[in-house]
């Protein structure tokens, strides 16, 4: 017991004490992907590292520690805000013939923008939401006229967009008659030779002949 009284105590925490590290001064280290040193301090402010570390971790993606998975969605705000508002509440910002009372304004937090029906349905059809898919489905034809069907329809890629391009199609052969008269469907037939991107002029002819060849089979 006599090693632990006196001197012997003193003895190593004088050695730690004269070779011991320097405890506030900075080491340099290199990091995985870095091509120069950086300051690290020691534990003297280990609260100030902690506190930039995290903003650090917060923006790099790229951390070797902490990997961050990111997924990039290529729809625009509105489209993905309507979206995730109808994942959570059953409502999207998409009405069809309703019209506010006078003088009433409904202002809600995080209600979103109104939406492009198109482009919602494009996500809808993506993310599996079945229910917003048929929902912007049924708008989209509803809201079909004889001017903008020509717009709406040709463009659409079948193997994309099949089952709108089929209301689209089915729309525009009951009321072609009306259809034929429009510009946007002179522009189409008589400005197929003058587009200059190839697969937009291909698509153009393959549409009206499938138009025509239908009409054929429809009398």
């Amino acid at each position: 017991m006599r090693l632990f009284r006196g001197k012997y105590v003193l003895y190593p925490i004088l050695l730690i004490i004269v070779f011991g590290p320097n405890w506030s001064k900075k080491v340099k280290v290199r990091t995985v992907g870095e091509d120069s040193d950086s300051d690290i301090p020691g534990p003297s402010s280990r609260s100030s590292s902690l506190s930039s570390a995290s903003t650090t971790h917060s923006s790099d993606t790229t951390n070797t520690f902490f990997p961050r998975k990111t997924i990039t969605c290529t729809e625009d705000f509105t489209t993905m805000h309507n979206l995730l508002y109808f994942i959570y509440t059953g409502f999207i910002n998409l009405h069809f013939g309703s019209r506010p009372s006078q003088g009433s304004k409904v202002e809600v937090d995080g209600y979103p923008e109104p939406a492009d029906p198109f482009y919602v349905y494009q996500a809808a059809d993506m993310y599996l939401l079945e229910p917003l898919a048929e929902r912007c489905l049924r708008y989209l034809e509803l809201t079909c006229t004889v001017e903008n069907i020509c717009d709406r329809l040709f463009g659409l890629r079948e193997d994309v967009n099949s089952r709108l391009r089929g209301v689209y199609m089915d729309y525009l052969l009951g009321n072609y008659e009306k259809v034929k008269k429009t510009q946007g469907w002179l522009d189409r037939v008589r400005g197929i030779g003058n587009m200059e991107d190839r697969d937009e002029r291909k698509n153009c002819l393959e549409t009206i002949l499938e138009i025509m060849d239908k009409l054929k089979f429809a009398k």
